[in-house]
């Protein structure tokens, strides 16, 4: 399963103060919390984790069909590689390990999660003005050599998305994503 996250840094900075009292604690553990005061960056920490958490939290809610329970203080993360256009790292729920891989563009923050540390993701940044899931069933329309018009996008009864093609449902993972002036999608990379 994967799941994937972006944040648009100037909306977060306008809508989100990190630096009130108690902010941090409600979401990061002491360790967490630790690495971002001592950061250089901490602005980008804080929504780096934020992002890798928030990726991770979706590919667990489609891999075990929860409903939605976010509590991002429960999640652990430990950012195994920093580089300064990419991370690498892992979330930790319940004993169960996701692998993520963060991508800093300019105005921007994206992450994605999966289950397998080897699995190839493929996604795509757009703005928020944009249909992410026309573009996204014309994508997965393209890769299967199928006619668009016989897919669609609906949530299911966690409110999860699930793709249909022909008017059932199909086990295929993604995962949307929206904040602020941004949109992505992630799809594993298809093998047939």
């Amino acid at each position: 399963m994967i799941g994937n996250d972006i944040v648009d840094l100037q909306a977060a900075a306008a809508q989100s103060n990190w630096r009130r009292p108690g902010y941090l604690q409600k979401i990061f553990d002491r360790e967490e919390q630790t690495q971002i005061y001592q950061s250089a960056n901490p602005d980008l920490l804080v929504w780096t984790i934020w992002s890798m958490k928030e990726a991770a939290y979706k590919a667990r809610q489609r891999e075990c069909g929860l409903t939605r329970n976010f509590y991002p203080g429960r999640f652990k993360c430990k950012i195994l590689k920093q580089e300064t256009s990419s991370a690498s790292g892992k979330v930790t729920i319940e004993e169960r390990e996701y692998f993520t891989k963060t991508l800093y563009k300019n105005c921007c923050i994206h992450t994605t999660a999966s289950t397998s540390a080897g699995t190839g993701i493929f996604s795509e940044i757009y703005p928020s003005s944009a249909n992410i899931k026309e573009i996204l069933l014309e994508r997965i329309s393209s890769w299967k050599d199928l006619p668009q018009s016989l897919f669609s996008i609906e949530k299911d009864e966690n409110f999860i998305p699930v793709i249909f093609f022909n008017k059932e449902v199909q086990g295929w993972a993604f995962s949307i994503s929206h904040h602020g002036k941004f949109s992505a999608f992630s799809l594993p990379l298809m093998k047939d």
